[in-house]
């Protein structure tokens, strides 16, 4: 049989509450900024929103990610340029675009990152990807086929130009014209890095 609760004691102190963490001033929000981007590449917005995720204070936030642009740590332009060059073999524009944008890079940015990328370059990842992913596309029903061919480049964010001109190709969906020895580049992990060892 268990044993009866002791009742409690009506003066007993309750526990003190835990010691509030140090606010995050400009010189911890600095070097927090400087752990997150020895991880992996952040866009300004993205550091912006981890300074403001740990109570950094406005004018804080505003001051470091400026001073890490003026030092070079954050670079949009350079961000976006790797990212899209990165992603080009397996998404099209569309897709990259509503992705940079998502991440906080400006407009202007991205329609110049992507302006770098020809129709004609477009139109080559697009026909590599179908033959890379021939065996999608060959269930015996032509019509089908070319459906799930088509939504199958649309996901991947290639315009609707580069799709009819892909699918219109000769034997665009050829296994045969696939390359053995041509694999998929590693993306960039896009993780949430672990809280930094110590307070910084």
């Amino acid at each position: 049989m268990p044993r009866p609760r002791k009742p409690r004691r009506p003066d007993a102190e309750a526990k003190p509450d835990a010691k509030p963490k140090p606010p995050y001033t400009e010189a911890r929000s600095v070097s927090y900024a400087l752990w997150l981007l020895s991880r992996r590449a952040y866009t300004s917005a993205e550091v912006a929103a981890k300074l403001r995720a740990k109570d950094a204070a406005p004018e804080v936030v505003e001051r470091v990610t400026a001073r890490l642009q003026e030092l070079g740590y954050l670079n949009d332009e350079r961000y976006a340029e790797h990212y899209a060059e990165s992603r080009a073999r397996k998404k099209g524009p569309l897709a990259l675009r509503r992705e940079l944008l998502h991440k906080g890079v400006l407009e202007s940015t991205v329609e110049t990152t992507l302006a770098a990328h020809s129709p004609e370059d477009q139109l080559a990842h697009a026909k590599a990807l179908l033959a890379r992913q021939a065996w999608r596309f060959q269930r015996g029903d032509e019509r089908k086929d070319r459906a799930r061919a088509y939504a199958f480049l649309a996901r991947r964010g290639f315009t609707p130009d580069v799709l009819r001109e892909a699918l219109a190709t000769p034997n665009a969906q050829d296994p045969a014209d696939e390359d053995p020895t041509d694999e998929e580049p590693h993306e960039d992990r896009d993780e949430t890095p672990e809280t930094p060892p110590g307070e910084l």
